[in-house]
């Protein structure tokens, strides 16, 4: 390791250093002196004297109008680093703890009840496109039709081969009984959608509902003066709706 490179290592630039060690070979020296010998101008020197007499590298005093300058006693450089030292220990020692308590954070922080408003055809495609990302790999579903009364043709059959493909799988709900046909999507209803009815029970779902992981969405039909969506994440709400539907599913709807 050379003289230049730990100057830098404790934060000097290259041209500090240059001054800095200028300085150490001629205590007691002037400006003028400095500039003459490693040829920078004085306006310049000055501005680097003045860093360096900041960052406690070098004393500047007056002495009748003429600026001497010499540099720090550098037995002090050995007391900065060993204090520096102990403080990169405790930061070191307490680092765990942080990284600890920074995902706790964040786990308290995706506890908190959020509520996501979409607007229009681009805003219900988004939300659909978010329920893709379900971590738990199962979409729970109450329904008045089908995927087509809130979006077009085409895109629903887009999400359908996106679902397949993440094989995620769908339980659902229906108002009524209807022949599993609505996609073409090949072995999409056959293998990953499992669906029964509340016909003749006298319960319906007006709006698309969807549940999945703690993220509850609700979507409104299309052909609906206006159309929205809303996508709630409150674990305690989407649990409450989890215990409705496998009620309804378990003892109240109707394989189809």
């Amino acid at each position: 390791m050379s003289n230049e490179y730990f100057l830098r290592q404790i934060g000097l630039s290259e041209r500090e250093v240059k001054v800095y060690l200028d300085i150490a070979a001629h205590p007691e020296t002037t400006v003028l002196a400095i500039s003459k010998r490693i040829d920078i101008p004085r306006t310049t020197l000055y501005t680097l004297l003045d860093a360096l007499e900041s960052a406690g590298r070098i004393h500047i005093k007056k002495v009748n109008k003429t600026t001497i300058v010499s540099i720090v006693e550098p037995q002090n450089l050995l007391l900065e680093l060993r204090s520096e030292q102990t403080r990169i220990n405790e930061l070191l020692a307490y680092t765990q703890k942080f990284i600890e308590q920074m995902h706790t954070l964040a786990k308290t922080s995706a506890l908190r009840p959020t509520v996501n408003i979409y607007a229009d055809e681009s805003g219900i495609k988004q939300l659909l496109w978010n329920i893709l990302h379900a971590k738990d790999g199962v979409l729970l579903g109450f329904s008045p039709g089908t995927l087509e009364d809130i979006v077009d043709r085409r895109f629903a059959e887009e999400w359908r081969v996106e679902f397949k493909r993440r094989k995620l799988r769908n339980k659902i709900i229906l108002n009524t009984s209807v022949p599993l046909d609505w996609s073409e999507v090949p072995e999409f209803l056959t293998n990953y959608v499992e669906a029964r009815t509340l016909e003749d029970q006298k319960i319906s779902f007006e709006r698309e509902v969807f549940i999945y992981d703690d993220v509850l969405a609700i979507v409104a039909k299309k052909d609906e003066p206006e159309q929205y969506g809303i996508e709630i994440s409150d674990s305690l709400l989407v649990d409450s709706y989890k215990q409705l539907f496998f009620f309804l599913w378990k003892h109240v709807a109707k394989p189809i």
